[in-house]
């Protein structure tokens, strides 16, 4: 589960029950929404920047040691790469004196902000991710989204370039060893009809000793593929014919600096007839790409996207 927390105001016209039902139902919300999150290096503290160090792999040591001689030190080449925090949230006006009075609750708007907060977060990293310039592939003979045709679409070819671009450089996964995708639906449906028979891993075959993450639909080619509403879809990149990326993730790829974890808050009433609350959600957090050597996107097509 994610790590978040609640906040609201000490008001006798909301019961204890109450808030804690609105509370319970909105981190739940939040928490099914969150994909990018759960590759994200995370770190929190104080202040408005925060470092993320990133190491280059050393080279494979092949000389023996000398009798007596003392070895000397390897230089380990390291750098840094700042996040600054920003603050973020939403929040709505809402009448609870009829509901309060009566002992009912809506539940409908605490799932409306609590999916909010999962899905803004979500958003927000995978608007870092889709930033990303340093490793761009594309399918087949395609050199930009501008010459992606509508053939050229997440296949299982493409998918083991993705994997190779990663492992011929030696970079770890991003979970229990393994790297993780994240791709839109459309391009996910045009790889499960590409898999082959027994070649893409459900995870309902997976191992009980293999957990299962949010929004996880399955293995293939030594990647594991999570689905997300947020990638963004590209109209008319070449004519008709719109494009979505997908990255691929290896350990510190991606990096989250926390002041303050997204929360809810509810505040009021503080209109003349005590009335109305605020119902929302507050953070200060930011994402960002750490090492950008562990990471691939792949921009593509899809045969049920736009063509």
């Amino acid at each position: 589960m994610a790590d978040f927390h609640a906040t609201q105001t000490d008001n006798t016209s909301v019961g204890d029950s109450i808030i804690s039902l609105w509370n319970e139902q909105t981190l739940f919300e939040a928490d099914y929404e969150l994909v990018c999150d759960q590759f994200a290096t995370k770190k929190s503290g104080v202040g408005g920047i925060m470092y993320f160090p990133r190491f280059a792999l050393m080279t494979p040591t092949t000389t023996a040691l000398t009798d007596s001689v003392d070895l000397a030190a390897t230089e380990v080449t390291d750098s840094a790469v700042s996040i600054t925090s920003t603050e973020y949230g939403r929040s709505v006006t809402y009448n609870l004196k009829a509901e309060v009075q009566s002992g009912r609750v809506n539940l409908a708007v605490a799932k409306i902000i609590g999916s909010d907060m999962g899905a803004s977060q979500d958003k927000i990293a995978m608007t870092r991710l889709e930033a990303f310039s340093t490793t761009v592939i594309y399918p087949n003979a395609a050199t930009s989204a501008a010459t992606t045709g509508s053939g050229d679409v997440l296949d299982k070819t493409f998918a083991g370039r993705l994997y190779n671009k990663l492992s011929r450089a030696n970079i770890p996964g991003a979970v229990d060893g393994v790297y993780a995708g994240i791709a839109h639906e459309d391009q996910l449906y045009d790889l499960r009809n590409d898999a082959g028979s027994g070649a893409w891993t459900e995870v309902s075959q997976y191992s009980s000793l293999v957990p299962v993450l949010r929004n996880e639909v399955g293995m293939f080619q030594g990647i594991r593929w999570f689905r997300s509403k947020n990638v963004t879809v590209t109209a008319d990149s070449n004519g008709t014919i719109d494009t979505y990326k997908v990255n691929v993730l290896g350990a510190n790829a991606l990096g989250k600096f926390t002041n303050v974890e997204p929360h809810v808050v509810i505040s009021g009433p503080f209109d003349a007839l005590l009335r109305f609350y605020n119902f929302g959600w507050l953070g200060i957090f930011e994402y960002a790409v750490v090492d950008t050597s562990c990471m691939v996107q792949g921009i593509t097509a899809s045969s049920v996207g736009a063509n």
